[in-house]
C-alpha cells in the first residue's frame, strides 16, 4: 500500500481541530435538559431513558415528564439504580419547568425512541458553529423524497445540511398525509427560543392518551414548532424510532390537526 504523507498529515490536523473544537464547547458547560415524555409504558420509557443517560455529551440533566401516572410503580422498579440520575416532573408543572432558564438546550424523547450516543453532542456542536433557533435531525430519505420540499442545500464541515422554511414545509407535508409520528425526538431546541413557545400549555391541556397515543399528539407540538421557528434538517440519522402504531382515532386526530394547521398557513 502506497503511503501518502501529506494526506495523513491533513487528516491528523483535521482530527486535532475537531478535538480542540469539542473541548472548547465542553468548557462552556452548556446544559442540555432531556425530557422523556412518559406515556404509561415502562419498558419503552426505560429504553429511552437509558439512551439519554448513555449520551456522549456530559453536561445533561434528565427528566421524566409524567404525562400519565399509569404503571408508575412498575416504572420505578424497572429503573432501579438509574433513579439517581433522573428527576421527575408532573404534567401540570412541565411547561413551567421547560420555561426555566436552567440550561442552554432542550431535547424531548418519545418513549421507545433511542437517541444514538452522539446525537446531542452533534447538535450542540452544530448549534455552536451556526446559531439556529431550532434544529430537527432527521434522515430525510426515510419516509419521503426531497422532491416534495422547497429545500435549499448548504454545506457545513463537509456534511450536507438542508434548510426549509417552516410554512413551506407544512404546505408540502400536510396535503401528502406524511405523519410526524415521533419526530419530536429529533427536535433539538435552543432554550431562549423554546421559552417563547406559548402554545405549549395548550398542547398539554388537550393531550388525552386514552384516545390518541403520544406520537399523534406530537403533531400539534411539531406543527407549531415549524410554524413559529426556522427548522433545520440534518441529512443523517441520529434517532432510532420506537413508534407506536397508528390507530383509527390517531388518523382522525391527524386529519383534524392537518386541517387546522392548513387553514393557518394559507
Amino acid at each position: 500500500m502506497k503511503i501518502n504523507p501529506l494526506r495523513n498529515l491533513f487528516m491528523l490536523a483535521e482530527n486535532f481541530c475537531q478535538t480542540l473544537s469539542y473541548e472548547r464547547i465542553l468548557s462552556k458547560h452548556e446544559i442540555v435538559r432531556i425530557f422523556v415524555l412518559y406515556d404509561g409504558d415502562p419498558d419503552r420509557a426505560k429504553k429511552s431513558i437509558k439512551s439519554a443517560i448513555n449520551q456522549s455529551y456530559p453536561h445533561k440533566k434528565i427528566f421524566v415528564a409524567l404525562i400519565t401516572t399509569e404503571n408508575i410503580s412498575e416504572l420505578l422498579k424497572i429503573l432501579g439504580s438509574l433513579l439517581s440520575e433522573i428527576e421527575f416532573v408532573d404534567k401540570s408543572e412541565l411547561q413551567s419547568e421547560i420555561f426555566k432558564p436552567n440550561g442552554s438546550y432542550v431535547q424531548f424523547i418519545i418513549p421507545g425512541d433511542i437517541l444514538l450516543p452522539d446525537k446531542i453532542k452533534n447538535c450542540v456542536e452544530y448549534a455552536n458553529s451556526t446559531y439556529r433557533p431550532a434544529i430537527i435531525c432527521s434522515d430525510l430519505t426515510e419516509n419521503f423524497t426531497l422532491e416534495l420540499f422547497p429545500i435549499v442545500p448548504v454545506y457545513d464541515n463537509n456534511n450536507e445540511i438542508f434548510i426549509s422554511p417552516g410554512k413551506n414545509l407544512l404546505k408540502s407535508i400536510l396535503p401528502n398525509s406524511i405523519f410526524f409520528k415521533s419526530w419530536l425526538s429529533r427536535l433539538f431546541f435552543v432554550q431562549p427560543i423554546l421559552s417563547r413557545a406559548y402554545w405549549l400549555n395548550v398542547w398539554l391541556q388537550t393531550m388525552d392518551l386514552r384516545n390518541n397515543n403520544l406520537e399523534s399528539h406530537s403533531i400539534f407540538f411539531i406543527s407549531n414548532a415549524v410554524l413559529n421557528f426556522n427548522i433545520n434538517f440534518f441529512n443523517e440519522k441520529l434517532v432510532e424510532r420506537g413508534c407506536k402504531s397508528w390507530t383509527e382515532r390517531d388518523l382522525i386526530y391527524f386529519k383534524n390537526i392537518s386541517q387546522n394547521i392548513s387553514a393557518q398557513i394559507k
